[in-house]
């Protein structure tokens, strides 16, 4: 029989390592998620995610955040967001994921949330299961990449800070993101959190008096987080700093700003307007309206959706 607990109440947390690994290929630190869970401000209050247990066993989940927004209207909302959606094989199409789901979503509206948000692979079994339960596509993702010659001079010389300038960083973004809707809201806990949920550290940002850079390196390359500036002048440094830093490849998978774009264009990305990734909505009662509630435009990072 089928029975759904929270994260909290979990016993036997050590199973999602293989469901984890089985759904993302990702390999799953139990240590470092409760670390991550005690300061992360999305999971901490609350449940975390929801579990489904047969036979005592660990067989599917579905985690959930709660996420602060900017309406139309100026002021702070919460929404709820999904993440980690998994199900063991072998136990796919019997209604687990659904269950769970609905569960999350009840979750939600008990908070007295208006929306759930999740971002997905629009290629996924998953996607089709989200359309059937009223998600909507809300943002595509456009991405950009280029290639750094073998024999380009690395010219940028690394921060010797240990800790990145969190308070520079929030005062810049704050200012840019004042007029905007979406997750347009941080504050110093909820950044340190994406920052070491992303495993950056201060040699991943480079911070100038009116804007910044949040980058990360990876076997792939160098890939560009976020980046933010009071003006659009100063956003072409800030990406010839990130090259000169960078050894084989600079990316970035989720280019929101027109003006990052035509910056890349300009320095010659390879630049894809469509994606597999997409950030999907839905509305938790019949009598809300995203667009009424967030206009046409809502801010999002790769930052704030792991992109």
């Amino acid at each position: 029989m089928l029975k759904i607990s929270t994260y909290r109440e979990l016993e036997c947390k050590n199973e999602l390592l293989p469901l984890m690994d089985q759904a993302f290929h990702l390999p799953f630190n139990l240590k470092e998620f409760e670390k991550t869970v005690k300061i992360d401000p999305r999971v901490k209050n609350g449940p975390i995610g929801f579990c489904a247990i047969e036979n005592e066993h660990l067989v599917g989940f579905v985690g959930v955040w709660d996420l602060p927004t900017r309406n139309l209207d100026g002021d702070l909302e919460y929404i709820g967001g999904v993440y980690g959606v998994a199900t063991l094989p072998g136990y796919t199409r019997r209604g687990i994921c659904t269950a769970l789901m609905r569960t999350a979503h009840e979750y939600f509206r008990q908070k007295g949330y208006s929306f759930s948000f999740l971002s997905t692979v629009p290629t996924s079994v998953a996607y089709d299961l989200y359309k059937t339960m009223g998600y909507k596509d809300l943002i595509e993702f456009p991405s950009a990449y280029k290639i750094i010659p073998s024999n380009h001079a690395k010219t940028y010389k690394e921060k010797t800070r240990e800790q990145p300038d969190l308070d520079k960083i929030l005062k810049i973004y704050n200012e840019y993101s004042k007029t905007k809707t979406g997750f347009a809201i941080r504050d110093e806990e909820y950044l340190n959190a994406l920052m070491r949920i992303e495993g950056i550290n201060a040699k991943g940002c480079i911070v100038e008096e009116q804007s910044y850079v949040i980058f990360k390196k990876d076997k792939n390359g160098t890939q560009i987080k976020e980046i933010v500036a009071l003006s659009a002048k100063y956003l072409e440094k800030l990406v010839e700093k990130v090259e000169n830093n960078a050894r084989t490849a600079v990316y970035d998978k989720a280019v929101m700003s027109n003006e990052v774009w035509q910056i890349y264009r300009k320095r010659k990305y390879m630049l894809l307007s469509r994606s597999n990734a997409v950030a999907m909505i839905k509305p938790l009662a019949a009598a809300v309206s995203f667009k009424q509630n967030y206009g046409d435009k809502f801010h999002v990072s790769g930052l704030d959706v792991g992109c």
